[in-house]
């Protein structure tokens, strides 16, 4: 059986509500991500414990590494691991990480006077990549607009619908008249 490693991930926060307002993003039911954890091989077993700088120990648990996660926009690097083990104390702050994470996605985006729009940086600190750079988010429609709901014509029956239906109903019972039934008997 392979060895089990520990790990004991130090984090700059005074307090486990500045850590969770800060990295809820980390967490999730069944994963988590250990921030500026370098990369371990895929499938190790890891035993870890967040510290905060208070001495705080939120989260304890047993996982299984998964895969690096690359830095992206304002979140850092790290490692991404599936929980194997947790206490209810950690249950507990992973919980309060997932209303935070619920909460922020049902606020509404901030309207668009009060987005960062950053400028364009100087032809000489541009990068040369053959990638087009990234589009800018698309603005919420007006409210004026319809939604992406299709409504439907309502189709008017036939004018001789009951003629037809009994045409059908008449078919059928010719079809099941003309299928001999199974028999059950054994005989």
């Amino acid at each position: 059986m392979a060895e089990t490693l520990a790990l004991r991930i130090k984090r700059p926060y005074a307090s486990v509500a500045e850590y969770l307002e800060a990295e809820y993003w980390t967490m999730d039911t069944k994963t988590m991500v250990l921030v500026g954890q370098e990369e371990l091989p895929k499938d190790t077993t890891v035993r870890f414990e967040i510290v905060l700088e208070s001495g705080d120990k939120p989260i304890r648990a047993e996982a299984t590494v998964q895969k690096p996660v690359a830095a992206r926009g304002s979140r850092p690097a790290g490692l991404k691991v599936r929980l194997r083990r947790i206490g209810a104390a950690t249950k507990a702050i992973i919980d309060q990480a997932l209303a935070i994470k619920t909460e922020k996605r049902s606020l509404p985006p901030p309207p668009p006077s009060q987005r960062k729009k950053t400028p364009p940086p100087a032809p000489s600190q541009r990068k040369k990549s053959a990638a087009p750079p990234p589009a800018e988010e698309p603005l919420p429609p007006p409210a004026s607009e319809r939604s992406g709901v299709r409504h439907r014509k309502v189709v008017q029956p036939p004018a001789d619908r009951d003629e037809l239906l009994a045409r059908l109903r008449a078919r059928t019972l010719v079809k099941t008249a003309a299928v001999p039934a199974d028999d059950d008997t054994g005989s």
